[in-house]
């Protein structure tokens, strides 16, 4: 079995790990599997590259081997993919199955590229295409959904991060028996044991005494940090003792730290930065509840990280963190775009010592138990391979 995965991330040819990225160690883990459930298989990428890469690919592992475009933005990508494919190919590789991480540039030419090699095409959704707030946040996106579509109902099969999106694409005219929930593998590993004070001392030594309210991701407008925001204003004006970080960076990084100013948080909020992937459970170890406001969010692995370090999480109910989180039982909901409910959930945790230690002790159990990395690497392995789920 020879699969060729076709993708933008930069980040698999990092040498080493990167803000929110554990690309490379996803990818090993799925040829590792996919070499155990049939062996002699390989598997290559190619993505947009960076500067410096080798023509004949960077191989990663015994069967993966990646190939990067020679693009200086995303937009000349699929211009450019078609001679790295060329590349992959150069030797009479061929493969039996072409999976595209993307839907839409990747996903339309990787279509026409199986049907040329006489390969399975699978589509690969790692966002909510159905999400109205994704459709129109750029007048792109309806085009993006129309591609993504034609690629979807043209596809051998279709893999996606959440059970929600599943029965969007039913409602939509798609077999369910095409589509597949395979959430996306987390390479993480959460700290030693340790009592929050100690971290909290390490990572915020300046609020040692304080409650901690943590967001972790890129600063985007899907993440709705304007909510997130509104919602600390108004915990911060019934607790003097709550106060805020938010761990990350992106393009909405000046209009949030100017609405911080605005309500009068600029000394109760800490900005990190972008914190490299393998430095990031400390943060979640410090902090007393993460709280998440998107509103779109097709999985949600910054939930997925914060469960595995202990640390509660109140979150929108997009999607995604409706596949991960049973209100009341391994975290909270409210709804999208309201910073009340938002503030209602973690003030609920923070003031009960009890339901904190119990909602995060069943997350961190249950995400155990679903989200290893090895049975994730699996699942895409037997995706590929047209093998039932296993139990």
């Amino acid at each position: 079995m020879n699969v060729l995965i076709l993708g933008k991330d930069q980040r698999l040819f990092a040498d080493r790990p990167v803000a929110f990225g554990d690309t490379r160690a996803r990818h090993v883990a799925y040829a590792q599997a996919l070499e155990r459930l049939a062996p002699g298989s390989s598997v290559r990428v190619v993505s947009r590259g960076v500067a410096g890469l080798p023509a004949d690919g960077v191989i990663l592992a015994a069967n993966l081997r990646c190939f990067g475009t020679r693009s200086p933005s995303r937009w000349r990508f699929f211009l450019d993919l078609p001679e790295a494919v060329g590349r992959a190919l150069a030797d009479d590789w061929r493969p039996d199955v072409v999976t595209a991480q993307e839907p839409w540039e990747d996903g339309t030419y990787g279509l026409w590229l199986a049907r040329r090699l006489g390969a399975r095409f699978l589509a690969q959704f790692h966002f909510d295409p159905f999400a109205l707030a994704w459709r129109a946040e750029h007048w792109l996106n309806p085009v993006k959904f129309r591609l993504a579509m034609a690629a979807a109902r043209r596809a051998d099969g279709i893999r996606v991060v959440a059970s929600a999106t599943r029965e969007q694409f039913r409602r939509h005219g798609i077999v369910a028996d095409k589509v597949r929930v395979v959430p996306v593998g987390i390479a993480y590993s959460p700290v030693s044991e340790g009592d929050r004070a100690r971290w909290k001392h390490q990572v915020f030594p300046q609020w040692t005494d304080k409650q901690v309210v943590l967001f972790v991701g890129g600063f985007f407008p899907p993440k709705d940090l304007a909510t997130w925001v509104k919602a600390a204003h108004l915990l911060a004006r019934q607790r003097p003792d709550v106060v805020f970080a938010l761990v990350g960076d992106g393009p909405a990084m000046a209009a949030v730290r100017r609405q911080v100013e605005e309500v009068g948080l600029a000394d109760r909020v800490a900005f990190p930065g972008a914190v490299s992937f393998d430095m990031l459970a400390p943060y979640y170890a410090a902090a007393d509840v993460f709280m998440l406001s998107s509103n779109y969010e097709a999985w949600g692995r910054v939930i997925v990280e914060a469960q595995l370090s202990g640390c509660p999480v109140v979150s929108t109910c997009a999607s995604g963190p409706l596949d991960l989180i049973r209100h009341g039982e391994t975290g909270m909901l409210a709804p999208i775009g309201d910073p009340a409910g938002l503030a209602a959930g973690v003030a609920a945790l923070l003031d009960d010592d009890a339901l904190r230690d119990e909602l995060a002790a069943s997350a961190r159990a249950e995400a155990g138990r679903r989200f290893s990395m090895e049975r994730l690497a699996e699942g895409i392995a037997r995706f590929w391979l047209d093998l039932p789920p296993a139990d």
